[in-house]
């Protein structure tokens, strides 16, 4: 039932005079969209992984300082 109306209402805004140029807008329009939405995620996924990378280099640098000292006063 809901289909029915569904291809009902699509094949009335197609037949007007406008109707495929709305349609194919709506088509550009969501493709730009998806883009943008994946260079978006594209790049809050690097950022991610760079803080990540930048952590466990400041980590490793601080057991290293640790360790020198522990070894100084072990010595």
């Amino acid at each position: 039932m809901l289909l029915k109306l569904l291809q009902r209402q699509t094949y009335t805004c197609l037949s007007h005079r406008y109707g495929l140029y709305v349609c194919f807008v709506g088509v550009v329009v969501t493709i730009v969209s998806a883009f943008q939405f994946g260079e978006q995620l594209e790049e809050s996924c690097v950022f991610r992984l760079l803080e990540i990378h930048l952590f466990v280099l400041i980590y490793i640098h601080i057991l290293r300082g640790v360790g020198k000292r522990l070894q100084n006063v072990l010595k």
